[in-house]
């Protein structure tokens, strides 16, 4: 059994969407003078590699501490988008229920560049249609987001139940071989969480 880090660094220097709050982490005691060390941690709950839930788009929808936890653990399907999103693709794949399919970009190589957030490849309609059709459980991509204002393919996806994991990265180790994904939320009742993307070969 082997494990391939997908998660991005988490710290004061993690790269933050337009409008999101600031990340604080600070110590809050010290070894040498408290005896012990903590720190003090103040972010958002789309920062850094995250799970967009439902409640992030649908009103009354559901928040990450009430997933099962069964949606955050899939068998890995991984595409390349390098060139764009292009539903042949796909359909070229054995994508099965449950799965989880993560959208390798390679826009990660530039998380920490002003341009991560503006230049970024979109899925159309057409695609997540299909990923909803095949019933995934989750899909992930390493760039900020899927789409952009008004989040039409967000929402699309959020109201059938499918969850999305944005930022990960390293995604070209699980290009080839059989991968497990776990991208479990922090048990919180809101909107997102960020996670610890991994995933794992048997």
């Amino acid at each position: 059994m082997y494990f391939i880090d997908l998660s991005q660094p988490l710290d004061n220097a993690t790269p933050l969407y337009p409008g999101d709050p600031e990340t604080k982490l600070t110590p809050s005691h010290t070894i040498e003078d408290d005896g012990f060390a903590a720190h003090y941690l103040c972010l958002g709950t789309h920062t850094g590699t995250h799970l967009d839930v439902p409640s992030h788009l649908i009103a009354g929808g559901e928040n990450a501490d009430s997933l099962p936890l069964a949606k955050t653990v899939g068998r890995l399907v991984y595409v390349s988008v390098a060139s764009g999103f292009v539903l042949a693709d796909l359909k070229r794949l054995s994508i099965q229920k449950g799965d989880a399919v993560l959208f390798h970009t390679g826009r990660d190589k530039e998380y920490y560049e002003a341009a991560y957030f503006n230049e970024y490849p979109e899925m159309p309609h057409e695609v997540a249609e299909y990923l909803a059709e095949k019933q995934v459980h989750l899909v992930g991509i390493d760039s900020c987001s899927i789409d952009r204002a008004p989040y039409i393919e967000h929402r699309y996806l959020l109201e059938r139940g499918i969850l999305l994991l944005e930022n990960l990265t390293n995604l070209n180790a699980v290009r080839e071989g059989a991968f497990t994904l776990y991208a479990f939320p922090l048990r919180l009742p809101v909107d997102g969480s960020p996670v610890r993307a991994v995933a794992v070969s048997l």
